[in-house]
């Protein structure tokens, strides 16, 4: 079987039930939330987006590529102390790092996308 083939099989979607990793959903939350204002100015954010997305399929990546390059490159804009989007040499800071971090990924064995479930939801279910 091709390696692109297997990748799907060793990406397990784990489900977040409650507190369950908060450190690690609080800081991704916030770089996100961080990079929501700045992704809405974002110039081409659509050709940079299909960059990322090409990069991971060419790295064997084949399934949810338009959410992880979306949420790769939020995640390097929230993290980052963009000020403005006029600054060019910034913004290609943010792609350069997204498209490295891209590469990597193929590298990587495990989940990349995780589903948070409020205990809440369950409440509602039941009835």
């Amino acid at each position: 079987m091709e390696q692109s083939l297997k990748k799907p099989h060793q990406r397990p979607t784990p489900l977040l039930i409650g507190d369950q990793n908060a450190n690690k959903w609080n800081k991704a939350s916030k770089n996100l939330t961080n990079a929501q204002s700045l992704w809405k100015k974002l110039e081409h954010k659509q050709e940079i987006q299909e960059v990322v997305t090409a990069t991971l399929i060419k790295n064997g990546e084949i399934c949810g590529t338009e959410i992880l390059s979306e949420n790769l490159l939020k995640m390097e804009l929230g993290g980052k102390r963009i000020q403005h989007l006029k600054d060019k040499e910034r913004i290609l800071t943010v792609v350069n790092n997204t498209l490295r971090k891209a590469r990597g990924m193929a590298q990587s064995k495990g989940p990349l996308i995780f589903v948070k479930i409020d205990k809440g939801y369950y409440g509602t279910t039941r009835q």
